[in-house]
């Protein structure tokens, strides 16, 4: 492909962040702080932080401040207190539920995620990017065995340590890899994770050219998957789609290739996408 797609951002298009983003807000002076603050702090009690600790270390306010946010955010409806942790109540389940039902991506994948599932015997999930991890959009759970941690809509993953990540990741213009691998740092989650930058660019340029991606015991060691790129209208890279296993039966993996490729290229044809060859 000669495209130089993007990744796709929750917040908006690409284009309409840099033309009015965090900068501008503040220079016209509608920029709230603590209203930025506390969704920041939100943020972190969805991805687990608990304590007034944990929140202050996650976002980088100090104690007090994250102390008064929580609260507020108590008090609002949005957290509710347990032993002196913190949880997101219904309404931000509620709120996330309104974004899911009515993200084009979500509604276009189901079906072909339930076709993929029924095809290939195991569990299917789609996937966009979020920093540096993949946030989990959908999900269709097939088979008895359970996985050794809970994965769900919601849950987030590291991009470069899952095959849903590679697969975005190998196609984002070179300045976002830059923004978000730039000091060479890649955390190890077991001995077959990706160990440099370096390494991590060979194999995305092998993604592009196979089409689809790889995970093989990188997150953990009972977990193998394949990912394939999921494109829209402009040829810019939206999200990705995978098959998972339990490394226990991963066997046939031609069939879950080829019943990958078939259902990435059927979700990216919904979005506009269409193949020079």
């Amino acid at each position: 492909m000669t495209a130089d797609p993007r990744v796709y951002d929750p917040y908006g298009e690409e284009d309409k962040c840099a033309k009015d983003g965090p900068g501008q807000a503040q220079q016209e002076g509608y920029l709230v702080q603590s209203l930025v603050r506390g969704l920041r702090v939100l943020v972190a009690v969805t991805n687990g932080a608990r304590s007034f600790q944990e929140v202050a270390a996650a976002t980088g306010l100090n104690k007090a401040t994250a102390r008064r946010l929580l609260l507020t955010l108590r008090d609002s409806g949005f957290l509710y207190e347990e032993g002196r942790k913190f949880f997101p109540t219904p309404a931000v389940v509620a709120l996330a539920g309104q974004y899911l039902d009515h993200h084009v991506l979500v509604r276009n994948s189901y079906s072909e995620l339930e076709r993929l599932a029924h095809a290939t015997g195991r569990s299917t999930n789609l996937a966009v990017l979020y920093g540096d991890q993949v946030l989990y959009l959908n999900r269709v759970a097939f088979g008895s065995r359970i996985l050794e941690f809970d994965l769900h809509v919601g849950s987030t993953l590291p991009a470069h340590a899952t095959s849903l990540g590679k697969a975005i990741l190998a196609f984002l213009p070179e300045e976002r890899m830059q923004q978000l691998y730039g000091n060479g740092t890649l955390e190890r989650f077991t001995d077959n994770t990706v160990k440099s930058l370096t390494a991590l660019q060979e194999e995305l340029a092998r993604i592009r050219c196979l089409g689809y991606s790889t995970s093989n015991r990188e997150y953990r060691y009972s977990l193998v998957s394949f990912a394939a790129p999921i494109f829209n209208v402009k040829r810019e890279v939206v999200g990705a789609i995978n098959v998972s296993t339990d490394g226990h039966n991963s066997g046939g993996p031609e069939l879950i290739v080829r019943e990958l490729l078939l259902s990435s290229k059927r979700i990216s044809y919904t979005l506009g996408y269409r193949d020079e060859n």
